[in-house]
């Protein structure tokens, strides 16, 4: 899997290998299949041209919660 990001201030409207268009927003990334991305050389013009990048996928690490605050009893006097 590889992630495409959108690098202009524009909507870009990516043609996939396999039909259906991607619509990236500006500054937004989406992921895709590697079969989606070769030999296509309309991506491959738009990043030449610095509009797309193209880098490997890597799934977000899961962010462990703090555990839970220990409510303090108040102190008697």
């Amino acid at each position: 899997m590889l992630t495409i990001e959108n690098r202009t201030k524009q909507l870009l409207i990516v043609a996939k290998n396999s039909g259906p268009s991607l619509y990236l927003a500006p500054g937004k990334a989406a992921v895709v299949p590697q079969a989606e991305i070769d030999g296509n050389s309309k991506i491959e013009k738009l990043v030449r041209s610095g509009a797309l990048s193209i880098g490997k996928f890597t799934a977000p690490r899961p962010v462990e919660a703090d555990p839970p605050a220990k409510k303090e009893k108040p102190q008697k006097r």
